[in-house]
Protein backbone atom coordinates (compact mmCIF):
# COMPACT_ATOMS: atom_id res chain seq x y z
CA UNK A 1 0.00 0.00 0.00
CA UNK A 2 1.22 3.44 -1.06
CA UNK A 3 1.83 5.99 1.64
CA UNK A 4 0.52 9.26 0.32
CA UNK A 5 3.30 12.22 -0.32
CA UNK A 6 3.77 14.52 2.03
CA UNK A 7 3.39 17.04 -1.02
CA UNK A 8 -0.30 15.33 -2.09
CA UNK A 9 -1.04 14.99 1.83
CA UNK A 10 -0.31 19.27 2.52
CA UNK A 11 -2.06 20.03 -1.19
CA UNK A 12 -5.34 17.93 0.08
CA UNK A 13 -4.94 19.99 3.43
CA UNK A 14 -4.74 23.01 1.11
CA UNK A 15 -7.96 21.82 -0.52
CA UNK A 16 -10.78 20.98 2.31
CA UNK A 17 -9.65 24.30 4.12
CA UNK A 18 -9.63 26.21 1.33
CA UNK A 19 -13.90 25.48 0.58
CA UNK A 20 -15.15 27.16 3.45
CA UNK A 21 -13.05 29.77 3.82
CA UNK A 22 -14.37 30.50 0.27
CA UNK A 23 -17.88 29.61 1.50
CA UNK A 24 -17.78 31.86 4.43
CA UNK A 25 -16.34 34.74 1.80
CA UNK A 26 -19.29 34.88 -0.08
CA UNK A 27 -21.75 35.79 2.27
CA UNK A 28 -19.75 39.04 4.07
CA UNK A 29 -20.89 40.75 0.97
CA UNK A 30 -24.38 40.29 1.27
CA UNK A 31 -23.81 40.92 5.06
CA UNK A 32 -22.18 43.83 4.69
CA UNK A 33 -25.12 45.56 2.32
CA UNK A 34 -27.06 43.94 5.49
CA UNK A 35 -25.03 46.17 8.34
CA UNK A 36 -24.85 49.07 5.62
CA UNK A 37 -28.65 48.69 5.84
CA UNK A 38 -28.69 48.49 9.22
CA UNK A 39 -26.73 51.71 10.16
CA UNK A 40 -28.69 53.83 8.35
CA UNK A 41 -31.60 52.27 10.01
CA UNK A 42 -30.25 53.87 12.94
CA UNK A 43 -32.93 57.00 14.25
CA UNK A 44 -31.21 60.45 14.59
CA UNK A 45 -33.47 62.41 17.33
CA UNK A 46 -33.12 65.64 15.79
CA UNK A 47 -30.19 67.04 12.97
CA UNK A 48 -30.51 70.67 12.00
CA UNK A 49 -28.12 72.23 9.54
CA UNK A 50 -28.03 75.82 8.37
CA UNK A 51 -25.77 76.65 4.97
CA UNK A 52 -23.30 73.26 6.15
CA UNK A 53 -20.71 72.60 3.53
CA UNK A 54 -22.14 69.20 2.81
CA UNK A 55 -19.18 67.39 3.96
CA UNK A 56 -19.28 69.15 7.51
CA UNK A 57 -22.82 67.24 7.44
CA UNK A 58 -21.93 64.25 6.22
CA UNK A 59 -18.92 64.12 9.11
CA UNK A 60 -21.83 64.87 11.60
CA UNK A 61 -23.78 61.95 10.16
CA UNK A 62 -20.64 59.60 10.35
CA UNK A 63 -19.72 60.20 13.89
CA UNK A 64 -23.71 59.78 14.78
CA UNK A 65 -23.73 56.53 13.25
CA UNK A 66 -20.47 55.39 15.09
CA UNK A 67 -22.23 56.60 18.30
CA UNK A 68 -25.08 54.16 17.70
CA UNK A 69 -22.98 51.20 16.58
CA UNK A 70 -21.30 48.99 18.45
CA UNK A 71 -17.60 49.15 18.83
CA UNK A 72 -17.78 52.73 16.99
CA UNK A 73 -18.05 50.61 13.65
CA UNK A 74 -20.25 53.40 11.95
CA UNK A 75 -21.04 54.00 8.18
CA UNK A 76 -18.44 54.75 5.27
CA UNK A 77 -19.63 57.62 2.97
CA UNK A 78 -17.30 58.73 -0.05
CA UNK A 79 -18.29 61.78 -2.18
CA UNK A 80 -16.92 60.90 -5.96
CA UNK A 81 -17.70 64.19 -7.20
CA UNK A 82 -15.49 66.51 -4.78
CA UNK A 83 -17.28 69.59 -5.58
CA UNK A 84 -20.16 68.31 -4.10
CA UNK A 85 -18.26 68.72 -0.53
CA UNK A 86 -18.55 72.59 -0.94
CA UNK A 87 -22.15 72.72 -1.37
CA UNK A 88 -24.68 73.90 1.56
CA UNK A 89 -26.77 71.49 2.84
CA UNK A 90 -29.78 73.95 4.81
CA UNK A 91 -32.14 70.81 7.10
CA UNK A 92 -33.81 70.74 9.84
CA UNK A 93 -35.38 67.14 11.04
CA UNK A 94 -36.68 65.64 13.73
CA UNK A 95 -36.97 61.38 14.74
CA UNK A 96 -35.56 60.20 11.38
CA UNK A 97 -33.56 57.44 10.27
CA UNK A 98 -29.38 58.42 8.90
CA UNK A 99 -30.43 56.88 5.56
CA UNK A 100 -33.83 58.90 4.94
CA UNK A 101 -31.58 61.77 6.20
CA UNK A 102 -28.75 61.03 3.78
CA UNK A 103 -31.55 60.52 1.09
CA UNK A 104 -33.04 64.20 1.47
CA UNK A 105 -29.59 65.75 1.83
CA UNK A 106 -28.12 64.05 -1.35
CA UNK A 107 -31.44 65.45 -3.02
CA UNK A 108 -30.71 69.18 -1.73
CA UNK A 109 -27.30 69.11 -3.77
CA UNK A 110 -28.70 67.28 -7.02
CA UNK A 111 -26.95 63.86 -6.20
CA UNK A 112 -27.90 60.62 -5.75
CA UNK A 113 -26.47 57.79 -3.17
CA UNK A 114 -25.96 54.28 -3.76
CA UNK A 115 -25.92 51.48 -1.05
CA UNK A 116 -22.62 49.74 -1.47
CA UNK A 117 -20.84 46.58 0.19
CA UNK A 118 -18.69 48.96 2.14
CA UNK A 119 -19.57 52.79 1.64
CA UNK A 120 -22.45 54.92 1.00
CA UNK A 121 -21.18 56.27 -2.32
CA UNK A 122 -22.57 60.09 -3.12
CA UNK A 123 -22.53 61.24 -6.84
CA UNK A 124 -23.98 63.61 -9.08
CA UNK A 125 -27.22 62.64 -11.14
CA UNK A 126 -29.82 64.25 -13.04
CA UNK A 127 -32.14 61.36 -12.33
CA UNK A 128 -34.81 62.01 -9.75
CA UNK A 129 -34.54 60.24 -6.90
CA UNK A 130 -37.22 57.54 -6.03
CA UNK A 131 -39.48 58.66 -3.67
CA UNK A 132 -42.51 56.93 -1.62
CA UNK A 133 -45.73 59.03 -2.40
CA UNK A 134 -47.50 57.21 0.26
CA UNK A 135 -49.05 59.20 2.84
CA UNK A 136 -48.80 58.77 6.42
CA UNK A 137 -52.21 58.16 8.69
CA UNK A 138 -49.97 60.25 11.31
CA UNK A 139 -48.95 63.14 9.28
CA UNK A 140 -52.15 63.71 7.51
CA UNK A 141 -53.92 64.01 11.08
CA UNK A 142 -51.33 66.67 11.88
CA UNK A 143 -51.59 68.55 9.07
CA UNK A 144 -55.68 68.95 9.17
CA UNK A 145 -55.89 68.91 13.19
CA UNK A 146 -53.04 71.33 13.80
CA UNK A 147 -54.85 74.62 13.80
CA UNK A 148 -53.15 78.32 13.29
CA UNK A 149 -55.80 80.86 15.06
CA UNK A 150 -53.73 83.39 13.17
CA UNK A 151 -51.02 84.38 10.80
CA UNK A 152 -49.52 87.15 8.63
CA UNK A 153 -46.67 87.40 6.24
CA UNK A 154 -45.87 90.43 4.39
CA UNK A 155 -43.35 89.88 2.16
CA UNK A 156 -41.55 86.90 4.19
CA UNK A 157 -38.93 85.33 2.93
CA UNK A 158 -40.42 81.47 2.35
CA UNK A 159 -37.72 80.08 4.95
CA UNK A 160 -38.66 82.24 7.36
CA UNK A 161 -42.51 81.25 6.83
CA UNK A 162 -41.57 77.39 6.73
CA UNK A 163 -39.59 78.08 10.20
CA UNK A 164 -42.70 79.78 11.40
CA UNK A 165 -44.57 76.71 10.79
CA UNK A 166 -42.09 74.44 12.43
CA UNK A 167 -42.33 76.20 15.39
CA UNK A 168 -46.04 76.74 15.92
CA UNK A 169 -46.92 73.03 14.76
CA UNK A 170 -44.55 71.77 17.03
CA UNK A 171 -46.58 74.19 19.96
CA UNK A 172 -49.71 73.25 18.64
CA UNK A 173 -49.40 69.73 18.57
CA UNK A 174 -50.48 68.63 22.20
CA UNK A 175 -52.32 65.81 21.04
CA UNK A 176 -48.78 63.95 20.43
CA UNK A 177 -46.04 62.29 22.86
CA UNK A 178 -43.30 64.61 23.59
CA UNK A 179 -40.25 64.19 21.08
CA UNK A 180 -43.01 63.61 18.56
CA UNK A 181 -44.50 66.93 18.04
CA UNK A 182 -44.67 68.85 14.83
CA UNK A 183 -44.10 67.74 11.54
CA UNK A 184 -40.86 67.29 9.37
CA UNK A 185 -40.19 69.85 6.53
CA UNK A 186 -37.33 69.61 3.55
CA UNK A 187 -36.90 72.19 1.29
CA UNK A 188 -35.58 71.33 -2.14
CA UNK A 189 -34.07 73.87 -4.77
CA UNK A 190 -32.85 75.89 -2.12
CA UNK A 191 -31.09 78.06 -4.73
CA UNK A 192 -34.08 80.07 -5.60
CA UNK A 193 -35.01 80.73 -1.64
CA UNK A 194 -33.48 83.87 -1.26
CA UNK A 195 -35.73 85.46 -4.12
CA UNK A 196 -39.09 83.34 -2.60
CA UNK A 197 -41.44 85.73 -0.51
CA UNK A 198 -44.74 85.42 1.16
CA UNK A 199 -47.32 88.02 1.44
CA UNK A 200 -50.54 86.52 3.38
CA UNK A 201 -53.02 86.96 5.99
CA UNK A 202 -54.96 84.16 7.84
CA UNK A 203 -56.78 83.05 10.83
CA UNK A 204 -57.84 79.78 11.93
CA UNK A 205 -56.21 77.91 9.21
CA UNK A 206 -55.11 73.89 8.92
CA UNK A 207 -51.30 73.30 9.23
CA UNK A 208 -51.97 71.96 5.74
CA UNK A 209 -53.65 74.60 3.53
CA UNK A 210 -51.59 77.56 5.20
CA UNK A 211 -48.59 75.32 4.03
CA UNK A 212 -50.29 74.91 0.77
CA UNK A 213 -50.83 78.66 0.39
CA UNK A 214 -47.39 79.72 1.45
CA UNK A 215 -45.97 77.60 -0.86
CA UNK A 216 -47.75 78.28 -4.24
CA UNK A 217 -47.00 82.10 -3.06
CA UNK A 218 -43.79 82.00 -2.86
CA UNK A 219 -43.50 79.56 -6.52
CA UNK A 220 -43.15 76.66 -4.92
CA UNK A 221 -45.34 73.77 -3.80
CA UNK A 222 -45.20 71.12 -1.09
CA UNK A 223 -45.96 67.35 -1.25
CA UNK A 224 -45.77 64.34 0.74
CA UNK A 225 -42.65 62.65 0.09
CA UNK A 226 -40.61 59.78 2.06
CA UNK A 227 -43.43 60.62 4.91
CA UNK A 228 -42.18 64.30 5.43
CA UNK A 229 -43.51 67.48 3.87
CA UNK A 230 -41.50 68.69 1.00
CA UNK A 231 -41.00 71.96 -0.58
CA UNK A 232 -39.85 72.71 -3.56
CA UNK A 233 -39.92 74.08 -7.02
CA UNK A 234 -42.92 72.74 -9.30
CA UNK A 235 -42.20 70.86 -12.46
CA UNK A 236 -42.17 72.21 -15.80
CA UNK A 237 -45.09 72.78 -17.42
CA UNK A 238 -45.90 71.02 -21.20
CA UNK A 239 -46.05 74.04 -23.99
CA UNK A 240 -49.31 74.02 -25.22
CA UNK A 241 -47.74 73.63 -28.74
CA UNK A 242 -46.26 70.74 -27.50
CA UNK A 243 -48.87 68.78 -26.55
CA UNK A 244 -50.92 69.80 -30.25
CA UNK A 245 -47.54 67.87 -31.35
CA UNK A 246 -48.09 64.98 -29.39
CA UNK A 247 -51.60 64.92 -29.96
Amino acid sequence: MKTPSLRHAISRLVVTTAIPLLIASAPPTARAQGDTASKLSVTIPSVEFVETPLRDALDFLVAKSREAAPGGNGINIIVKDQSLSRVPVSLKLSNVSLGLTLKFITRIVGAKMEIEPIAVVIDRSNVPAKVSTDKPAALLGKLSRIVIPSLEFSGTPLADALDYFRVRAEQLDTDAPAGSRGVNIVVLNQEALPEATVTLNLNNVPLGDALRYSTELAGYVCVIEDGVVVVKKPAPKKSSSAAGKQG
